[in-house]
């Protein structure tokens, strides 16, 4: 329900609102020409988008514009009819350079109307989910139910859509606009693809989840597909398959493809990608016979970028995510020219990287989250070799891809704000900064470099489509476009400043070409059948630069270029081959497709009104839960209908989400969250901006319960019993120290009551049902957690990284232990003990690789703690069960003291099983053992001869269904091996010594803490 930044709200933003014919767009202080380009942009493709689908949303559609990050991207809410937009431009490896928001807002609208018109149920209703909570067979006789050992909760989606078919339309959106199109980079990914013979496979594209080029890799077949479905059958076949999507049996696309098409999706799939084989066969026929490529110097990792010379010319920094999953991840390498080997530099970053003239610091920019509102902005940092240290230059600059002039003394780099950047340059040390340009209508700059004598800045210039090479003069005079023509990008200089080095896809690839400043004189010398980028040379003119192959970028280098055939490129690129297929060559050139301001969207930004809660229409989830906590129940008693319900305001200053679920006993599950992010009085004041929640939670449980009467303890009554827990949390959370910690202080009031019924006394008669409030709580807490798991695609089945939890409570309650009562004045009342106690508990999870790919050691110590002295054993902590020692029942270890120590092997079994089964797709399987030593107690520590320990399995299967949900599924059994007795109410429990088995069917595989209230409400007093 909550959006990724939930922990970073932003209350120092003043938001406004343009309101439009079709659209409400909302934007902050700083992002007024993004608006008002939005305003008119969106209204300008509402009519053919709606058309071309026959669908219109139902209410105005709000736009939420944001640019506090250095975050490209755009986010459709399709149930909630909301856009999230981003100013910065995308500027990403694997895509050409388009006009941003024409865009970005043609693809999240057609998202929109495209999805909602596949919905099987309506826009209200997402989805119904089906659950189910099985429980151990408790023994103790003060327990009311075991704790759970199944967990399922699975969705039946109301919506049916592979990634290919929903982004491919999103990037198609319209056949008269050409705000996307198929560039030269989307065809370079397709083109090696198809002739390495490895494309995805038709189940593999149709899910995310893969690493950062496969996951673009899906976007980029579904643009394909989508073409060629339009080309091939007709652009109405786009909404004959959405519109076969809702139907409510269909759960795969297939089935409408055979319905629209009268064929198999797999089916489809072969056609499309025999014709694709065959039109880059003869690309790779072409190309070959005049092949110019260098040798490749780093062949790891699928993100290899920005190369630089040292000074001295024998090595070359450059960036890489070698061993990750994601571009993100990326860091700094050292090759070494003479030696043929690279190191890696502790030092993490994604930009051009630029040498000091002595070659002892390495400039670059990174985005981090150090600065007062926790926004994403990147700044300039230099790394000192021989130090091995780093330095940041500047702070929430929003500065990027830095050069240093070869006499060392000055910066140039990429500055923006508002969707439009500019040149700027500073002092070597980020100091004395002012702007070369000044750009203000959306125009990008890109990978800006010194001219040799440092009085000229080159750089990649665009306003709207492609990139073209730009010169301007350091006082911002003399801006001239030198090459322009398809896209050319990525500018650097000669060491004499004779020449300028580039990347062009004048043919149809990218290529690198070098030209002679004084006499225009051009020459291609790379001739590749992948892509070349960001050539770098150094005095001896040896030429390094990024190539692409099927398996991402690597670097290549070429100690003397020699110029290539010119003539076979060009067969190659535009003679009878067209490498751009929908592509018009007619496209617009960068100087008539900026997005200016005009009459209309001034008006629409004069028009704008401070912003005023809209909020989305309310989500209604139906469940049907199964729920045999009691095993005495009927069959009919444990089914409990009920339902979730979410909505918020459309810049999540206000979330509501809740849930009822009731049986035919009336036994109820109830909660209501409020979450408010926004300032909040005093502490906003005080630099805090903690997200604040309001939670209330009723559980009630029924059972037949016998017990004594408080006047009478001889003889034993028979009745029934309702037992009620109410809850009332109010939470504040804030990310504290660094991005990865996060602390929760929170106030809980809590009241146990157990409802009795009427009841027969012997030779009194009848008594009246009452009810007996046993524990009225009330607790302070903060909690502090840290987690840093390594983002990699197999973070969910098999972390690698760690997790620590540190939480103080200070509980003052009311407590009738036993059920005592006084009458006085002829009223029964409740003699309530008051204790009082402080909490400590700690976790500490370690999870580290092993030598052996996919292997990881876990490491997990608990350590929970009621302070300095004895309280009553409704209190205790408990260390068994799904979450504890799994060899041992939940509360077969209970105490006011719990010590754990655990270790997990996991290795993997089956890492691509890519099997798609109706709605299923499984993806991986992994497996693994664990041991685990601790003990629970009162007073003081036991022996840790005495501990227990258990040993057991586990097995984690990652699927999707339909294609949308992760559905992760496990099984576990352990083994405890020490038996022992304990006696509750006088009477004997034993444990150990057997197997039990936990088995769930959730949305991911941890189980830190399952249900807040789980380990007492449970828990019977009469």
């Amino acid at each position: 329900m909550f959006g990724q930044d939930d922990l970073y709200p932003h209350p120092e933003l003043a938001w406004r609102t343009i309101e439009t014919a079709h659209f409400f767009i909302h934007f902050h202080n700083g992002s007024e020409r993004t608006a008002r380009e939005i305003a008119t942009i969106a209204e300008e493709v509402y009519k053919p988008i709606t058309e071309l689908y026959q669908h219109e949303p139902d209410q105005k559609v709000s736009f939420v514009i944001r640019d506090h990050d250095d975050y490209s991207n755009g986010a459709a809410y399709f149930y909630d009819n909301k856009i999230e937009i981003w100013a910065p431009a995308l500027d990403f490896e694997l895509r050409g350079t388009h006009p941003w928001l024409r865009d970005v807002v043609t693809h999240e609208f057609t998202h929109i109307v495209q999805i909602q018109t596949t919905m099987k149920l309506g826009r209200r209703f997402p989805a119904i989910y089906l659950q189910w909570l099985g429980y151990e067979a408790e023994r103790r006789t003060d327990v009311l139910y075991g704790y759970p050992n199944a967990i399922v909760s699975y969705p039946l989606s109301a919506f049916v859509v592979p990634s290919w078919f929903a982004e491919g339309v999103a990037q198609f959106n319209h056949p008269d606009f050409a705000f996307d199109y198929w560039d030269s980079h989307r065809d370079m990914i397709l083109r090696m693809y198809m002739l390495d013979g490895n494309p995805l496979t038709w189940d593999e594209m149709a899910i995310f989840g893969k690493t950062s080029l496969g996951n673009e890799s899906s976007y980029n077949a579904g643009f394909s597909i989508v073409q060629y479905l339009a080309e091939s059958y007709g652009v109405d076949k786009l909404k004959e398959l959405s519109r076969s999507l809702a139907s409510p049996p269909r759960v795969t696309v297939d089935g409408a493809i055979a319905a629209v098409l009268g064929k198999s999706g797999f089916e489809l799939y072969d056609e499309w990608k025999k014709a694709k084989v065959e039109q880059y066969q003869k690309v790779a026929a072409a190309i070959t016979s005049s092949r110019s490529e260098g040798e490749l110097i780093e062949k790891e990792g699928f993100g290899n970028f920005y190369p630089a010379f040292s000074p001295d010319g024998k090595k070359i920094a450059y960036v890489s995510n070698k061993g990750e999953d994601y571009f993100s991840l990326s860091s700094l390498y050292l090759y070494d020219l003479e030696q043929k080997s690279s190191k890696q530099l502790d030092v993490a970053a994604r930009s051009t990287l630029s040498y000091s003239p002595d070659g002892r610091y390495l400039y670059y920019s990174r985005i981090n989250r150090d600065n007062p509102h926790w926004s994403r902005l990147s700044d300039i940092y230099r790394y000192d070799t021989k130090e091995e240290s780093e330095e940041r230059l500047t702070y929430g600059l929003r500065a990027w891809n830095p050069n240093l002039s070869l006499d060392g003394t000055k910066l140039v780099f990429a500055i923006g704000k508002d969707g439009t950047a500019n040149v700027g340059v500073a002092d070597a040390q980020g100091k004395n900064r002012r702007s070369v340009t000044t750009f203000s209508n959306g125009e990008q700059v890109f990978t800006p470099v010194w001219s040799p004598d440092g009085t000229v800045v080159a750089f990649g210039y665009s306003t709207g489509y492609n990139q073209s090479v730009a010169l301007i003069n350091e006082d911002g005079s003399g801006l001239r476009v030198v090459v322009r023509g398809g896209d050319a990008r990525n500018p650097s200089f000669s060491h004499d400043g004779r020449f300028l080095y580039y990347v062009s896809d004048e043919t149809g690839v990218f290529n690198v070409y070098q030209t002679e400043l004084e006499s225009g004189v051009k020459r291609q010398l790379t001739n590749v059948l992948g892509g070349a980028f960001l050539p770098r040379v150094n005095q001896e003119g040896s030429l390094v630069y990024a190539s692409y192959t099927s398996t991402g970028y690597k670097l290549s280098y070429i100690e003397q270029p020699k110029p290539a055939d010119p003539a076979a490129s060009l067969v190659a690129g535009r003679g009878e081959i067209n490498l751009l297929e929908g592509r018009d060559e007619t496209s617009p050139s960068p100087e008539s497709s900026v997005e200016h301001p005009d009459s209309v969207a001034r008006a629409f930004l004069s028009s704008s009104k401070p912003y005023r809660n809209v909020f989305t229409s309310l989500s209604i989830i139906p469940l049907l839960r199964l729920d045999n906590y009691n095993p005495r129940n009927k069959g009919v008693d444990n089914i409990r209908p009920g339902f979730y319900f979410s909505s918020g305001d459309m810049l999540d200053k206000l979330t509501l989400f809740g849930g009822a679920a009731v049986n035919r006993r009336l036994e109820r599950d109830l909660f209501f969250i409020l979450e408010y992010r926004d300032a909040v009085p005093l502490l906003y004041q005080l630099g805090l901006e903690p997200v604040v929640s309001f939670e209330l939670y009723n559980i009630s449980r029924k059972s037949d319960v016998s017990f004594s009467t408080f006047t009478d303890r001889e003889h034993t009554l028979s009745t029934d019993v309702t037992y009620n827990l109410l809850e009332f949390d109010v939470t504040m959370r804030q990310k504290v120290f660094h991005e990865h910690m996060q602390l929760k202080t929170a106030y809980t009031f809590s009241s146990y009551s157990a409802d009795i019924g009427s009841f027969l006394i012997p030779s009194v008669g009848v008594s009246p049902g009452f009810r007996n409030t046993y524990l009225i709580g009330n607790t302070l807490s903060a909690h502090l957690q840290h987690e840093s798991i390594r983002p990699t695609v197999d973070k969910d089945i098999n972390p690698v990284g760690r997790t620590v939890s540190l939480k103080y409570s200070y509980e003052f309650d009311k407590f009738n232990a036993e059920g005592e009562y006084n009458i006085e004045n002829g009223v029964l009342v409740p003699q309530y003990s008051k204790p009082s106690f402080h909490r400590v508990e700690f976790y500490w999870n370690e999870h580290v690789t092993l030598p052996i790919p996919k292997h990881t050691l876990s490491l997990s110590i608990r350590r929970n703690s009621i302070l300095r002295k004895q309280v009553d054993d409704f209190f205790d902590f408990y260390a068994g069960g799904f979450v504890g020692m799994r060899g041992y029942p939940f509360y077969a270890l209970g105490g006011n003291d719990i010590a754990l120590v655990g270790t997990t092997y996991r290795f993997p079994i089956w890492t691509k099983i890519n099997t798609r089964f109706l709605q299923f797709y499984f993806t991986k399987l992994y497996g693994s053992f664990f041991a685990d030593i601790g003990e629970a107690w009162r007073g003081e520590m036991p022996s840790i001869k005495r501990w227990k320990t258990d040993a057991g399995f586990e097995l984690r299967l990652e699927a999707f269904s339909f294609y949308q949900y992760p559905t992760r599924l496990f099984f576990s059994g352990a083994y405890g091996f020490d038996r022992f007795t304990k006696t509750f109410n006088n009477v004997d429990v034993s444990y150990g010594r057997e197997w039990r088995f936990y088995l769930g069917v959730l949305f991911g595989f941890e189980l830190n803490q399952m249900g807040k209230m789980s380990s007492h409400s449970s828990r019977s007093r009469i």
